[in-house]
């Protein structure tokens, strides 16, 4: 079976039966990666939870995919569905979590907080540079978000203060 034949027939399943197109689809992310993102494309449309059921395996596989259904479900249908996926992604690669950020804060600014407390634990580098783009936001989120930081690693505290006096 083709890949863009498996994308055919999910097309078709979708407007049926949406639960079926997720049988479908951990199927066919074992055989392939890339269909699995053009199935979550019109999935999410159509049932968001099951966007974010199909991202979990996903994300066993290759986790760049995992993001790219992420950038996708954040704008159309729910931005806590993108935290819920980010908790997930963290642990696989913190850089994911961070790209996920840099979305999910024009959307939603406090959920980026909740998302930066989970990866500060991983790496404090890259709290401040989420820290960085939250500023332009909300101030005082920059600042809660900074605390936490500094229990961890005292300087990217240092290079916001400088970043905002330059500023």
């Amino acid at each position: 079976m083709t890949a863009w034949q498996a994308y055919l027939q999910t097309t078709v399943s979708v407007i049926v039966n949406p639960f079926q197109a997720y049988l479908q689809t951990t199927v066919s992310v074992i055989v392939i990666p890339f269909q699995a993102y053009l199935q979550t494309t019109i999935s999410v449309i159509v049932k968001p939870f099951q966007a974010y059921l199909q991202t979990t395996v996903s994300v066993i596989v290759n986790p760049f995919q995992a993001y790219l259904q992420t950038t996708v479900s954040v704008i159309i249908v729910n931005p806590f569905q993108a935290y819920l996926q980010t908790t997930i992604s963290v642990i696989v690669n913190p850089f994911q979590a961070y790209l996920q950020t840099t979305v999910s804060v024009i959307l939603n600014p406090f959920q980026a907080y909740l998302q930066t407390t989970v990866s500060v634990i991983l790496n404090p580098f890259q709290a401040y540079l989420q820290t960085t783009v939250s500023v332009i936001l909300n101030p005082f989120q920059a600042y809660l978000q900074t605390t936490v930081s500094v229990i961890v690693n005292p300087f990217p505290l240092r290079s916001k203060v400088k970043l905002a006096t330059c500023n």
